[in-house]
């Protein structure tokens, strides 16, 4: 994207004012492509447990992601 930018001076519609927007504009298309924030990627790409369940042996909750 950061070379559409060098030659057409855009990014899909949007044309940003430097370098560093057009870096960060592309950066979050591609994790909103990637179906992830930009804010968890350190963390992973879960955000939860998808649910709890109670193990058969005991009541012992185990979060399932």
């Amino acid at each position: 994207m950061i070379g559409s930018y060098r030659k057409t001076g855009k990014i899909g519609t949007s044309s940003p004012k430097n370098k560093g927007d057009a870096i960060k504009q592309a950066a979050a298309i591609a994790y909103s492509t990637a179906g992830k924030s930009r804010k968890m990627r350190g963390g992973g790409g879960v955000q939860g447990p998808f649910m709890t369940v109670k193990k058969k042996d005991g009541n012992r909750p185990v979060k399932i992601y």
